[in-house]
């Protein structure tokens, strides 16, 4: 990693310290190695939470986003990684989404217009009562009830 790009990652990861963070599914994907450019901070957030710098949680939709690839591929040690990653690492607290978040996935589907499961997402860190929601999805804007934050 250069210099430059370890301090700016340092310095990115300083901010989310003592957080707790809901982490969108594209986080994950970066960080399991299929992003050039975003993939190293993506990789930094899982080492801080090795660290318990920060506190990672995700709702169990980001685990059935993260398995269609390796499923579709038919691809049974990425699958694993992935298993291994979300439900055995210690590092992400996998999340439900219970009624009251889903209906409040619907009023934000309506009121902000997102996708459906974009709005999932954010209802499930405002149920869960994360700090913030990191995503790099630009489709999600600033909302009210969560900080919206991204990679750079």
């Amino acid at each position: 990693m250069a210099e430059s790009t370890a301090a700016a990652i340092a310095a990115w990861l300083a901010k989310l310290r003592g957080q707790t963070i809901y982490a969108d599914t594209n986080i994950f994907i970066y960080a399991l190695g299929r992003h050039t450019v975003w993939g190293e901070r993506c990789a930094a957030l899982l080492q801080a939470a090795a660290q318990r710098e920060l506190q990672l949680i995700a709702g169990e939709l980001v685990l059935a986003e993260l398995l269609v690839g390796p499923l579709r591929e038919q691809n049974p040690q990425e699958t694993a990684a992935v298993r291994r990653l979300m439900e055995h690492s210690g590092l992400v607290r996998l999340v439900a989404h219970p009624k009251p978040s889903l209906e409040l996935a619907a009023s934000l589907r309506a009121s902000h217009r997102l996708k459906i499961v974009d709005a999932i997402h954010v209802a499930a860190a405002i149920h869960h009562r994360a700090d913030s929601l990191l995503t790099h999805d630009r489709g999600i804007g600033s909302l009210p009830g969560i900080a919206v934050i991204g990679l750079s």
